[in-house]
């Protein structure tokens, strides 16, 4: 009988030798300074490709951050949308967009629901679709397998829970700011010092209406951005039969509440004294794609 032996993992290489590295960029303060400081502890030895994944419902001000990110830091982020494909068992690819033409009224996310349906916290689908697989995509383009290509994810020292050691073992996935040992205070210590930082409270996160949001933050972003719950409800009025028992529709929101039921939960609530503990958890200030969760 044959014996086959594995080959041993060699690293992609530049013109110039350098081991090619992919960073995950969310569009967060956490990503961005992940983002930053390994372009400049490592550029000698490396080089990057900066990917960034636009759902279609990102906050504004993530935008428009990732944006001056590119012109002050140089990021020289490529920014990617999904593109759905009808046949059945045909995963998403990806084109490349700007600042100017990436999508801002949600139907790049519209597209995704069409064919796989709500998401929610039961289906969380949303990341692999919008943003994992344009991101495989993009990197297959341009000669790169994902699974033989290191690639860097902001999650810090403090939140070493979101770490998924399975993908970081079969998907090369490193998290450099665990190995540094960089928590919350000294991203947020870097961003002071900066000519620019990101423009949204962390309670709002970068993609409007996330499915993994509790009550708590969810009560606050309605607080603050009630017109961002427009789509939400319209997105359900259309698809809630899809790909879901007619007895059972599919909607966005823990503990099976459509949008409705969520506002008619939130009007009940002191929203301006939610203790601290209860706006934690469920999300965190961006997606990171290859986070916990992520398939």
């Amino acid at each position: 009988m044959r014996k086959y032996t594995k080959k041993p993992w060699e690293p992609y290489r530049d013109a110039d030798g350098k081991e090619i590295i992919h960073i995950s960029f969310s569009g967060g303060r956490t990503s961005a300074y992940l983002t930053y400081h390994m372009m400049q502890r490592y550029k000698d030895e490396h080089s990057f490709v900066v990917t960034f994944a636009n759902t279609g419902r990102e906050h504004p001000g993530t935008l428009d951050y990732v944006h001056q990110c590119d012109i002050q830091l140089g990021f020289n982020t490529v920014w990617l949308e999904a593109v759905v494909h009808p046949e059945v068992g045909k995963a998403c690819t990806h084109k490349v967009v700007t600042f100017e033409t990436a999508c801002r009224n949600g139907s790049v996310f519209e597209e995704v629901i069409k064919k796989y349906g709500i998401p929610n916290h039961s289906f969380a689908h949303c990341t692999e679709r919008l943003k994992l697989w344009p991101m495989r995509s993009y990197l297959k383009s341009l000669g790169l397998k994902e699974r033989k290509i290191r690639t860097a994810i902001g999650i810090r020292a403090d939140e070493t829970r979101r770490v998924n050691e399975k993908n970081a073992a079969t998907r090369k996935i490193i998290y450099p700011l665990v190995d540094w040992g960089v928590d919350k205070d000294e991203v947020l210590d870097f961003w002071r010092r900066m000519p620019f930082d990101l423009q949204i409270p962390e309670h709002l996160g970068n993609c409007v209406g996330c499915v993994k949001k509790p009550v708590s933050k969810h009560a606050l972003e309605y607080r603050d951005m009630p017109e961002a719950f427009d789509w939400l409800i319209a997105m359900e009025a259309k698809y809630s039969l899809h790909r879901s028992r007619p007895e059972r529709p599919r909607v966005f929101h823990r503990d099976h509440r459509s949008t409705l039921q969520l506002i008619e939960v939130i009007n009940l609530l002191d929203v301006n004294n939610l203790p601290p503990s209860r706006s934690e958890g469920g999300c965190s200030e961006s997606c990171e794609v290859y986070g916990t969760g992520a398939l």
